[in-house]
């Protein structure tokens, strides 16, 4: 499902400028394509914020400040390394009826065999890139790992996707691992012995 975005007009901004539609709920964004250039806009903070959270990769219907609506993806997002606070995004305009490269998060179904013995799944692969129609990209890509057993691995080259997807990351990466289990270390032996021959209230001659 597409989500739909409104966008307004930006003006140029100074720093102080653009701290101040930061504190009045906005954020500063440009919209590059072929057809427009750049576009200057202001986004809402909490619409995109939610986009973000829940469909990152996903196309946008973008309302733009001259009235049309454009397919939009997000291409480039800032945010401020220490508050987390979102500070500038990118996004790029797209045709649906030609082929985009994303990246998509991978989630993991299944419990592996390996799990049931006491191994422990490691992700080694959180996304894949994938190509395809805007209108095919999925928010997420399934990983069954119930085969797996300890010391086994799931490469990019194993996942199953429709026909219409195309996964373009390495097909030898590696996305999910299963480790063996951790085994407790026994206590160092000489130290045992030392303590096994100490008597409670002994003491040392006189």
């Amino acid at each position: 499902m597409t989500a739909t975005l409104i966008v307004k007009e930006r003006p140029e901004l100074t720093k102080s400028g653009r701290k101040q539609v930061r504190k009045e709920g906005f954020v500063p964004g440009s919209v590059y394509g072929k057809t427009i250039g750049s576009v200057s806009v202001l986004v809402d903070n909490k619409e995109i914020g939610q986009l973000l959270r829940t469909n990152p990769h996903g196309v946008i219907e973008m309302s733009m400040p001259d009235g049309g609506k454009q397919p939009v993806m997000i291409q480039q997002v800032q945010k401020d390394p220490l508050s987390g606070e979102l500070l500038h995004i990118d996004f790029h305009l797209i045709r649906m009826d030609e082929p985009v490269r994303s990246m998509i998060p991978v989630e993991i179904t299944g419990e592996a065999i390996g799990v049931k013995e006491g191994g422990i799944l490691q992700i080694r692969a959180h996304e894949v890139e994938v190509k395809c129609l805007p209108q095919h990209l999925p928010p997420t890509i399934s990983v069954d790992v119930s085969r797996l057993g300890v010391g086994e691995n799931l490469t990019v080259s194993e996942i199953t996707v429709p026909s219409e997807l195309e996964i373009i990351s390495d097909p030898h990466e590696v996305v999910v691992t299963i480790l063996a289990p951790q085994k407790e270390e026994a206590p160092d032996d000489t130290e045992a012995e030392e303590t096994a021959g100490e008597a409670p209230g002994q003491q040392g001659e006189e």
